[in-house]
C-alpha cells in the first residue's frame, strides 16, 4: 500500500516553503510515521498483501 496526498490550505500548497520541507510537511511525515502500523492494517485487508512483507522484497518491513 501507499498513499498519494496533497496538503493545501485556501488552493496554496503546503508542503514546501522556500524550497524546503514546510513545518506543516514535517508534522503530517511525523504523524504518518506515528500511525503507520494503524494505517498499514487499515490498508491491507487482503491476507495476501502481508505475503511480501519479508526482508529482501520490495515491500518495506519496517517505518523507519
Amino acid at each position: 500500500m501507499h498513499i498519494h496526498m496533497r496538503i493545501l490550505q485556501n488552493g496554496v500548497n503546503q508542503v514546501l516553503e522556500n524550497g524546503e520541507l514546510s513545518e506543516t510537511a514535517r508534522r503530517a511525515i511525523a504523524g504518518l510515521m506515528e500511525l503507520a502500523p494503524s494505517i498499514t492494517a487499515f490498508g491491507n485487508t487482503n491476507p495476501s498483501s502481508y505475503l511480501r512483507l519479508v526482508p529482501n522484497q520490495e515491500a518495506p518491513t519496517s517505518v523507519c
